[in-house]
């Protein structure tokens, strides 16, 4: 990593957060700590001062990236936008534990002539909508879109519980930064935060399927809102209190992520409307036999 004008004299847990925005510190704070961040063959510590020119060393231990899926589909491609269907597991970014194993590795690899810049991201579980910029002044476009919230995103997801009502919402404030295990948790003085629900079918085994509908775009938002309202995720072991009740009850083996389902953007070229949607997931089926009013 090299260290430009603009970072000099800064400390290395500064650029690190701002070189790489994508990844929160705790994740950078546990390799700083380990020592694999290095100038020359000299650990640094968070609080170092970097130069500019400086050359820097993210030195991995000898490891095997977890397994990832790669049924990648493309739903739309033109001259200023790449439209994907992501799979899961499949994080955007290299981070962690994920190296090559990464989305925009993949791409690289795949398509080394033709760069793409990302504007948005999906959590490395979530599936569906996700979309990157095919050239600057798009990237510039799109990610000034999603600063201001314009995007209009839909997603699907599968609860244990069975809602009161056909539509409610919750607007619970979210806590900055994150806890324990990168988790997220509500806070009075947190950051305001809202989430549309509409419950498009209850289904067996006090389970429901929604249309959520996220107004903010809060880190963990959907599903940390469907634990306040007491309708957790299926499988949801970090926001559940009460997951192997749900995972039994559910029949699920593994997490439900929320899908992202349909992303509303304004086509940077032309500025008409644009809506992507990836098909929706098996768990998110729904059969006459099982759905009931």
């Amino acid at each position: 990593m090299r260290v430009g004008e603009r970072f000099h004299a800064m400390t290395l847990r500064e650029f690190l957060t701002l070189r790489f925005p994508h990844v929160e510190w705790p994740l950078w704070k546990e390799v700083v700590d380990d020592g694999h961040i290095r100038r020359g063959t000299t650990a640094l510590r968070a609080e170092d001062r970097v130069r500019a020119g400086d050359q820097l060393a993210h030195v991995r231990p000898a490891m095997v990236e977890p397994v990832i899926a790669t049924g990648i589909d493309v739903i739309f491609a033109d001259e200023h936008i790449l439209g994907l269907a992501k799979p899961a597991p499949l994080p955007v970014h290299p981070s962690g534990r994920y190296f090559k194993h990464a989305l925009t590795t993949i791409i690289a690899e795949a398509r080394p002539e033709a760069p793409v810049w990302v504007v948005h991201r999906l959590d490395a579980d979530t599936t569906g909508v996700l979309i990157f910029a095919r050239n600057r002044d798009a990237a510039r476009d799109l990610c000034e879109q999603f600063r201001k919230g314009e995007p209009r995103k839909i997603y699907l997801a599968r609860v244990s519980g069975e809602p009161s009502s056909q539509s409610f919402e919750c607007d619970a404030p979210i806590a900055p930064g994150t806890g324990r295990g990168g988790m997220k948790r509500s806070a009075p003085d947190g950051l305001p935060s809202r989430t549309r629900f509409d419950v498009i079918a209850r289904l067996g085994g006090g389970t429901t399927l929604l249309r959520v509908t996220p107004i903010t775009g809060r880190t963990h938002q959907i599903t940390l809102h469907l634990r306040e309202l007491g309708f957790p995720i299926i499988g949801d072991h970090a926001y559940s209190d009460a997951w192997s009740e749900h995972h039994a009850s559910s029949g699920a083996t593994a997490r439900l992520e929320p899908h992202a389902f349909e992303l509303t953007i304004r086509h940077p070229g032309d500025t008409m409307p644009l809506v992507l949607r990836a098909p929706a997931p098996e768990w998110a089926a729904v059969s006459r036999s099982e759905a009931r009013a």
